[in-house]
């Protein structure tokens, strides 16, 4: 698209860009049930979004993980990222 990442986000997408835009550094995890995330009008798969992210905000986000209901597998994910901070 011809506009800013920015111009019609929902969701996590608004905290993300309040983080931003206030400087904020906490770490930040996505946690979706959504195997691709919409920024900018494209849909972006969930290996890609983290460093989409990265490349349009000044943000400090240590990874997107898809949630599965059944599954460890996200939990084991979200284990290991709050591990490294």
């Amino acid at each position: 698209g011809n506009g800013p990442p920015s111009s019609l986000l929902s969701g996590g997408l608004e905290i993300i860009h309040e983080f931003d835009f206030s400087n904020r550094n906490e770490p930040i995890v996505i946690l979706t049930q959504h195997p691709e995330i919409e920024i900018d009008s494209e849909l972006i798969p969930l290996g890609a979004v983290t460093d989409k992210i990265n490349e349009l905000f000044s943000v400090n986000l240590l990874g997107c993980i898809f949630y599965e209901m059944g599954s460890d597998a996200w939990r084991n994910k979200l284990e290991g990222l709050v591990a490294e901070i």
